[in-house]
């Protein structure tokens, strides 16, 4: 069944440079094997295409003509089997799925290169059962992915997404009893669809229809029929991730993925706890895995034929539009993105500029709230002269250059009252002063409440299966911030500018919270019950990251035609995170001030290295600043009065 003219317009704007459809009729079997003439299933394959990978745009399905195999591919394969990928990673999976279940293609002998292949083949040569080689296959690739795969020869479609579900997928069965998945929903068909989760990988066999000796996970539907009395009925299985070292053998019930990093260390201190210096080995250690990571996503991205827009003429600001940024970081000034900003500074030359996305929203509730705060200070120092009394003020508030900034002209900017933006711009004149030569292109991003309002139902629609206010805050905030359109100054007083950012590529701090107990309740949890709390605390919030959020932000993020990388999230740098002990990644139970050669560093215990890391950056303020959520640094929460949690569910007139 091909997708709905609506699916086939959001699929495009995920993948604007290409998209194109195949159709594949498989013949149904009976219960004694025979083929069913009037019995067919019938295969649709769609895929669009975002072009970050190479010079050459490949498009998709690609097909195999030897053996009829097809892949849909929504990824990026840094690395098969720690062999780095360069350019394409489209036709290095597809041969790398094509030698797992073929014995011999055209793409199998054109494109795998013995570096990919080797652990493929056994150790005799021979090739290994098609199941056992397809997790070896799948173990082997380092980066995010979703992914649709026909295996002609074997008739079977595999689907699933990385160990972390940092691509969407989402399934839904019609009510003729055909199965779709999709990245991303119709948005007017339902609320029928469900996410597919990230603990394993999926497939349906269409050889052998019915109760067979493989164990099941559910059983679904014939993907689509014609001209056939009923259905036919297919086990939808799964081969799934786990931490275990066992061998992956042939038999469903026991085949299994080996997931590519462990599990969190849970060692607890025995002995007084010396506080880390800035440059102390675990922090050397870290820092080299995050530039590792970051290199892979920002290194030779390529450059877009088409700049930023802009609504003056480049000849009024020609330094603006001279060499267009190809990366842009999802920035609100924090510790997490400001490191990001900050060692990518090292990694790039110094003639692409970096792109700061830095979004506020104007929210009503909160403005309210600060006029109503204004006039009662008002009121309070009237008052006091009627009574003969000096007002008082706060140094904090009459010295901070933001708050002038924000009621100048005595008009309330509700923008620049923005944590985020106040943070952004602190940050932003660390990383000038700091990063020297470089062009940071601070791009504020302003979001009106009318507009919000506008966009309301079509980021509900995205953000679908998810359905709470938390979701729908969080979700603006990543959907506006990744449209990139916005204001930017060309030097300091310079004009403002309407730009939008010409970078595909947008690198998010995501991950470093879960990592180095950076939310306030791993603090709870440690006040409540030491280390052991705390390491409870930190496990559960990693072992449920992948099924949260991630697919819900990529499908805002991908609307726009972008893609979310996540440093922190690099398999080689969870490895190197998850196996420090918490009291060498955070700093509770040891004192707040650090000695440092020069100064003393005080720094809180969340988050404890990455602090320092920051701080031997030469980000010394960075390295102080507290955890926010986005959704209250950007003050997309709770916009509207009343007591609306954000546990709460979406109106259902709003919902697809």
């Amino acid at each position: 069944m091909p997708p709905s003219h609506n699916l086939l317009k959001l699929l495009s704007s995920r993948g604007p440079d290409c998209i194109s459809e195949h159709q594949v009729q498989v013949a149904c079997l009976g219960a004694t094997g025979d083929v069913q003439s009037n019995a067919s299933t019938y295969l649709s394959f769609t895929s669009s295409v975002l072009s970050v990978r190479g010079t050459d745009i490949t498009g998709q399905p690609l097909i195999d003509e030897y053996s009829g195999s097809l892949l849909c591919w929504n990824g990026d394969a840094w690395k098969i089997r720690d062999v780095p990928v360069a350019g394409s990673d489209t036709n290095a999976i597809f041969a790398l799925l094509l030698n797992a279940t073929t014995s011999c293609t055209a793409h199998a002998d054109t494109l795998c290169t013995p570096e990919l292949t080797k652990n493929i083949l056994s150790t005799d040569g021979s090739r290994l059962d098609t199941l056992h080689a397809l997790c070896v296959a799948i173990e082997s690739i380092s980066g995010p992915f979703a992914f649709i795969f026909y295996d002609a020869p074997n008739q079977r479609v595999i689907f699933g997404r990385d160990c972390l579900g940092r691509r969407s997928l989402l399934q839904r069965r019609d009510d003729k009893g055909s199965l779709i998945i999709s990245s991303v929903s119709d948005g007017c068909s339902g609320d029928n669809w469900s996410e597919l989760d990230d603990r394993g990988i999926y497939w349906i066999d269409l050889v052998s229809p019915g109760p067979n000796s493989h164990e099941a996970v559910a059983l679904v539907s014939g993907l689509n029929y014609a001209d056939a009395p009923a259905p036919p009925s297919y086990r939808l299985l799964k081969l799934p991730w786990t931490f275990t070292d066992g061998n992956t053998e042939a038999i469903l019930g026991k085949a299994h993925l080996k997931l590519p990093f462990p599990t969190l260390n849970m060692d607890l201190p025995h002995d007084p706890i010396s506080p880390l210096s800035p440059l102390a080995p675990p922090v050397l250690q870290l820092r080299q895995a995050l530039t590792e990571s970051l290199v892979l996503r920002i290194r030779d991205v390529p450059e877009r034929t088409k700049p930023g827009t802009l609504a003056y003429s480049a000849s009024l600001q020609p330094e603006v539009t001279q060499n267009p940024a190809r990366v842009a970081i999802l920035f609100s000034g924090g510790l997490d993105c400001t490191v990001l900003a900050r060692l990518a500074h090292d990694i790039l030359p110094l003639d692409q500029p970096i792109d700061l996305l830095n979004i506020a929203f104007e929210n009503p509730r909160v403005l309210e709230a600060s006029k109503a705060n204004r006039e009662n200070n008002a009121k309070t120092k009237r008052k006091g002269r009627t009574l003969g009394i000096a007002p008082t003020r706060s140094p904090l508030v009459m010295e901070d250059p933001q708050q002038k900034l924000a009621t100048s002209g005595g008009v309330l900017d509700p923008y620049e009252i923005c944590p985020d933006r106040i943070t952004g711009r602190k940050s932003l004149a660390e990383l000038e002063e700091v990063c020297h030569g470089r062009r940071w292109n601070f791009i504020e991003i302003n979001i009106p409440y009318s507009e919000a309002l506008e966009h309301r139902k079509g980021v509900i629609s995205l953000i679908h299966p998810h359905n709470t206010e938390m979701d729908l805050s969080i979700a603006f905030a990543f959907y506006f911030a990744s449209r990139g359109t916005g204001i930017v100054h060309a030097g300091r007083g310079g004009k403002p500018l309407a730009y939008t950012t010409s970078a595909r590529i947008l690198l998010s701090g995501l991950g470093a919270d879960e990592l180095f107990a950076g939310y306030s309740r791993h603090g709870a949890a440690f006040a409540r019950n030491g280390f052991p709390g705390l390491l409870e605390s930190m496990n559960l919030d990693i072992r449920r990251l992948g099924g949260r959020n991630l697919g819900r932000d990529d499908r805002v993020i991908a609307h726009h035609g972008k893609q979310a990388r996540y440093p922190y999230l690099d398999e080689n740098f969870l490895s190197c995170a998850l196996r420090l002990p918490a009291w060498v990644k955070t700093g509770f139970g040891q004192q707040d001030t650090v000695d440092e050669p020069s100064e003393g560093l005080y720094l809180g215990p969340e988050k404890r290295i990455l602090r320092l890391l920051a701080w031997s950056l030469g980000m010394k303020g960075v390295s102080r600043e507290k955890k926010r959520a986005i959704q209250f640094g950007a003050r997309t929460a709770k916009m509207e009065t009343g007591r609306t949690k954000g546990t709460s569910i979406l109106s259902v007139s709003e919902t697809p």
